[in-house]
Formats: C-alpha cells, sequence, structure tokens
C-alpha cells in the first residue's frame, strides 16, 4: 500500500492519523495541519513528526484494545530512568494508575486541595465550561482561570496554588452560585447529564450515596463543588497509596503507551534514513514552547525530568519525551519488545460517553 500524507487547511500546528475502532482498521494516512508546515521547520524535523505518526498507523495504535494491550505499568526507582519497552507489567501498580485515571478523566489531572471543588478538566470541567457559557457567565471565570495558569509549571501542568488564589476560587464559585444560577432548578446531575445528552437516572445509578447526599436538591455550584471535591480527595487517596505500597513517590509511576512506542520508532526510521536519530526530541520542546526550561535537562541528561502529571495523556510530559527519545538514541541496539502480559481487571465504568473514533498524534 502507498503512504498519503494529507494537508489540512484549518487547525493548529499538528499532525495525527485516525481510523475506525470498530472494524479494527486504520489508513496509511498522515493528516498534518498547513499551520505546522507554515513554521517553516527543517525538513528533518517534519520528517520526524511523520514518522512517528507512521508509527501509529502501521501499529495501529487508533485502535483501542490494541493501545490497551500495547500499556505496561512500572515503577521506576529513585535514581534510574528504566525505558518502557524493556519493563514487564506490575499488576500492583498498574491497579493504582487506572483507578486513578478513571477519576482523572472525570474531574480532571490536578489532585490539589487548594483547587476546592472547581472544575477544571476532565468531563465535569468540560460539562462545567460549557453550562456556565451557556449562562453568559464565562467572564466571571476568566480571570480565575488566568491566575491559575500563571501559577501553573509547563513541564509537567502542576499548579501551585497560594493562599490568594484559593481565595479566589470561592469568591468567583460564590458569585456563579448567586449571579449565574439563582433559581435553576436543576442539580448537577441533571445539567451534567443533559450535557453529555445521557440519562440522569444512569448518572445518578452510578454514584455512591456520599456523591449523591452533597448533590440531589442542591443548587448546581455547590452540587458540582461537591462532586469534584470527592474525586480530587480520590486522586489524592490513590497517590498516598501508591506511595505507601512500592515504596516511591507518585511522581515516579510509569506507564508504556502508544505515544512512547511511536517516539521510539521515530528515532530508529529517521537513522535509518541518515538523519539525526533523535531529530524528534529535539523540536518538540519548541513546539510546545518549554524550550528555554526543558533544553538544559535534556542536555544534562537529568533523570529527575518531570514526566508530567496529567496520566490520561499518553503522550506523557513533552520535556520528558525529548529526554528520552534522546536515552533511545544513544542505544547501541534495535528495540525489541516483548509481548506485554495484561491482567484482566475490572475497571469501574465511565460516567460518560467516549467518541467512537480513536485519534492518535
Amino acid at each position: 500500500r502507498r503512504f498519503q500524507l494529507v494537508l489540512i487547511e484549518n487547525g493548529k500546528p499538528n499532525a495525527f492519523v485516525s481510523g475506525d475502532g470498530s472494524t479494527i482498521k486504520t489508513g496509511l494516512v498522515v493528516l498534518i495541519t498547513a499551520s505546522l508546515v507554515d513554521l517553516g521547520m527543517p525538513r528533518e524535523q517534519l520528517l520526524a513528526i511523520i514518522a512517528h505518526e507512521l508509527e501509529h498507523a502501521i501499529g495501529l495504535h487508533v485502535v483501542s484494545s490494541v493501545a490497551d494491550g500495547l500499556q505496561r505499568f512500572y515503577a521506576a526507582g529513585a535514581t534510574d530512568e528504566p525505558l518502557g519497552f524493556e519493563q514487564d507489567d506490575d499488576l500492583t501498580v498498574r491497579t493504582f494508575a487506572l483507578d486513578w485515571i478513571e477519576y482523572a478523566r472525570n474531574a480532571g489531572h490536578l489532585s490539589d486541595v487548594e483547587l476546592g471543588g472547581l472544575p477544571l478538566e476532565g468531563d465535569l470541567g468540560d460539562a462545567f465550561q460549557a453550562i456556565v457559557e451557556q449562562r453568559g457567565c464565562t467572564s466571571t471565570l476568566e480571570p480565575l482561570h488566568a491566575a491559575i495558569k500563571a501559577r501553573s509549571n509547563p513541564l509537567d501542568r502542576s499548579v501551585s496554588i497560594d493562599a490568594a488564589t484559593a481565595s479566589q476560587i470561592v469568591t468567583v464559585m460564590n458569585k456563579l452560585r448567586t449571579d449565574c444560577f439563582a433559581g435553576e432548578q436543576d442539580d448537577a446531575i441533571e445539567l451534567v447529564a443533559d450535557h453529555f445528552d445521557v440519562g440522569a437516572s444512569s448518572v445518578r445509578g452510578s454514584l455512591s450515596a456520599e456523591y449523591r447526599a452533597g448533590i440531589e436538591g442542591k443548587d448546581f455550584i455547590t452540587g458540582i463543588d461537591h462532586w469534584v471535591k470527592l474525586d480530587r480527595a480520590a486522586l489524592r487517596e490513590i497517590e498516598q497509596g501508591y506511595a505507601q505500597a512500592i515504596g516511591q513517590p507518585w511522581s515516579r509511576l510509569r506507564y508504556f503507551s502508544t505515544e512512547e512506542a511511536a517516539d521510539d520508532s521515530s528515532v530508529y526510521t529517521m537513522r535509518a534514513g541518515g538523519f539525526v536519530a533523535d531529530t524528534l526530541g529535539r523540536i518538540l520542546p519548541s513546539l510546545s514552547k518549554v524550550e528555554a526550561e526543558c533544553r538544559p535537562l535534556v542536555d544534562g541528561n537529568d533523570l529527575a525530568i518531570p514526566y508530567g502529571e496529567d496520566l490520561t495523556d499518553d503522550h506523557h510530559g513533552t520535556c520528558w519525551r525529548a529526554g528520552h527519545v534522546k536515552r533511545i538514541a544513544q542505544r547501541a541496539t534495535p528495540r525489541m519488545i516483548a509481548p506485554a502480559f495484561v491482567p484482566s481487571i475490572d475497571r469501574p465504568k465511565r460516567l460518560f460517553p467516549r467518541r467512537d473514533d480513536r485519534i492518535s498524534h
């Protein structure tokens, strides 16, 4: 089959492949936005990005069962950074990670208690933003979002919330309650279910009594605040439980993913083409606008490069990826990925439906 490269006029700088999970098929096609080409990067850097995407297509990474089967979860030591494709899957690490990911998909990856019940990301964050927009109240949220962004770490997407910002969160939530949702009859379960076009009764039935007690019959802001606070508390409990069980902090949890596999593959593709093997790692930080913060860590072979706090994102932290690609390029022998043993673990059913299509980028 002949490989095809498709240029898309609209969209931010990006490249991706798409497939149909129901038929377990993907096209040998890489889609690339014109805005990425317009950045004017050297040819070899664009080729490295395309090589990454080709691995997604050839490896059927857009098929959920393939992507899930490729994953392996493990703990990095305090002073080492193992290569993911060489690791065995650790059932204990997997259990903690997947439990955490389910809560994070709902409430976002930030578990900081200082954030209170402010929805920022995840399904609840998406619904909250849309519901607030419908009532014309985004101007109330925008200064708060800007304040939180100013206190975020671009290398790992963590935040450091000070007392003033924590107080601002409380003030904004109270203002939304009185100015935007006064007289609203539906509770948070009903409004969020309506946003995702699912039955409120099914969402209500999936929540524990502890959740329902703080949501049912309460105003929207009180309910969503309670919902997110409980989810964030669950995230913190999992993080603490992991540290006690494994003997390493949560920040040392790792998992091999399709994105990491595609990064690895780009090294061997570029080397075979006569290019610098770690070209992808040299362009990623600048694309994500973290070059100044990241490059000294990569050049210094720093094993403490932040992995990225959002484990729902298979890419991992951009700077960590750059350092990882460099370490792969320094290997004298090609990688050999052994089949992963994937334990059968019953996962909690996601409250809100996933999209049928899957995209890897």
